[in-house]
């Protein structure tokens, strides 16, 4: 093995040398991140520190608690009705409305998209529900919680976030709070923006089974037996 060495080595060494000049060029395009991340007030390195994750998050929430930037892009130009025109006129002519109202799912690829659509429906599900809504916001009401904070990812976080962010923050009702990150930062400025002994927690997972809620779940529950405080939680999802 001693004297195959040299002569494994020759056969390598072009390749070998690919990989140090590529290595140099990775390693160049590394000092420049680190550069542009330094600028950008980051840290000194490819991976944001935790304190950007903690700004990213402060962010978020001054945006959830109302605080709107100074110049924000407004639907309803000309040209973004102009397309949206074209693009229904163009679902009317070739029937496409109908056929999604039909659960037609040649619309899409064919495969399972007809199992997708129940948002079609979801109003009138939601309406059909409103009583057990309504006794559920005078409960949260009476309670006198100052805060509500969501647990959940993805789909089951997107749109408790993009009503919280459509209507802001409502006067007499607990502020709104969303966790989707399992970050730490992001972890721990939630709970230092809240009291837990007077915040609501929702978690939210379509299957009831998601880590990442769950995991959420389990810190709070903890944090809110420390508290003794009293019952502060509910469930939503689809199991």
């Amino acid at each position: 093995m001693a004297r195959r060495l040299p002569t494994l080595w020759k056969r390598t060494w072009p390749a070998q040398r690919r990989c140090s000049l590529s290595w140099r060029a990775t390693a160049s395009r590394c000092a420049r991140s680190r550069r542009s991340w330094s600028r950008t007030g980051c840290g000194n390195s490819r991976i944001p520190s935790t304190s950007c994750w903690a700004r990213s998050a402060r962010r978020r929430q001054a945006f959830l608690d109302g605080v709107r930037p100074g110049i924000e892009i407004t639907p309803g130009s000309p040209a973004l009705k102009a397309a949206l025109d074209a693009e229904l006129e163009a679902w009317r002519k070739d029937g496409c409305i109908r056929r999604l109202w039909t659960g037609d799912k040649s619309l899409w690829t064919g495969a399972d998209e007809d199992q997708w659509l129940g948002w079609l429906d979801v109003v009138a599900k939601e309406l059909a529900g409103l009583e057990w809504l309504s006794d559920f916001q005078r409960d949260v009401k009476q309670r006198g919680f100052s805060d509500i904070v969501v647990l959940g990812m993805g789909g089951s976080s997107l749109g408790p976030e993009v009503l919280g962010e459509t209507f802001g923050p409502q006067a007499g009702w607990p502020r709104f709070n969303m966790l989707d990150s399992t970050d730490p930062a992001q972890i721990a400025a939630i709970e230092r923006n809240i009291d837990v002994a007077k915040t609501l927690f929702i978690v939210s997972s379509k299957s009831g089974s998601t880590l990442e809620p769950n995991i959420f779940m389990e810190y709070f529950v903890a944090r809110v037996r420390r508290s003794a405080a009293r019952t502060n939680w509910a469930n939503i999802s689809s199991r």
